[in-house]
């Protein structure tokens, strides 16, 4: 059995302040992700664009360096 020591209003304040505490984290946490998704596309855009790059430079063909990757 549990002791009686808290009152049903103080658990039921700690439980608003949790649930309070829960929403604001969730809200960070979703805006965090939003911005580590924006940075990966970024990412990948830069890594697509610097390949096009060296290609354009390179000389070679698309099928020259898929068959070079192995493709």
């Amino acid at each position: 059995m549990l002791p009686r020591n808290k009152s049903i209003t103080s658990i039921d304040n700690r439980i608003k302040k949790v649930q309070e505490d829960l929403f604001k984290t969730k809200a960070r946490l979703d805006k965090l992700t939003a911005e580590l998704r924006g940075l990966e596309r970024e990412k990948k855009f830069r890594q697509a664009d610097a390949i096009l790059q060296a290609l354009s430079k390179s000389g070679k063909s698309l099928d020259d360096v898929l068959t070079f990757l192995g493709r």
